[in-house]
């Protein structure tokens, strides 16, 4: 997960994503890593909870405020 860019999320805005997509939320800073696969015309999604991510997130924050 080292490479992976974090992006976080706004209410009202759309995002164009590919299989994998790791994002923020924008109250919490909690980040989850988001898989998405299409079969058989049907779109399957799986979120995990990255919690190394997540820490790196609100130490930001919380230096941020």
């Amino acid at each position: 997960m080292n490479k992976e860019k974090v992006q976080q999320l706004y209410d009202n805005v759309w995002y164009r994503i590919d299989n994998e997509y790791t994002h923020e939320c924008c109250d919490c800073s909690l980040v989850h890593t988001v898989k998405y696969k299409l079969e058989n015309g049907v779109v399957f999604m799986q979120w995990n909870l990255n919690p190394r991510e997540t820490k790196k997130a609100r130490k930001i924050r919380a230096q941020n405020k």
